[in-house]
């Protein structure tokens, strides 16, 4: 066998291995849709613009932190500051 037979076939048994570990990943997703007709506020504004209290909201940011049963609550944050969020589950 030659080197480059080798290498080959190197390359070839890693991407069979790659191919078969993310044959087995799948996005997971929780909850409803997001509702694209909702309007998309800073998370400064949920704590001061009153006209928000009791509305449905979109917030866009990074989770900074999370409930280590990955379920029970998040802390996202955007360029304006963050917000804690608890998530419920309905039954």
């Amino acid at each position: 066998m030659t080197m480059k037979t080798i290498y080959v076939a190197f390359l070839i048994a890693v991407c069979a291995i790659l191919a078969a570990a993310l044959s087995g990943c799948s996005a997971e997703k929780y909850g409803a849709a997001v509702d694209q007709s909702i309007s998309t506020v800073k998370v400064k504004d949920v704590f001061l613009n009153n006209d928000l209290v009791g509305s449905p909201v979109t917030l866009e940011g990074k989770i900074s932190s999370q409930c280590g049963s990955n379920g029970c609550w998040f802390v996202l944050q955007d360029d304006t500051g963050q917000v804690f969020i608890i998530l419920h589950r309905t039954r």
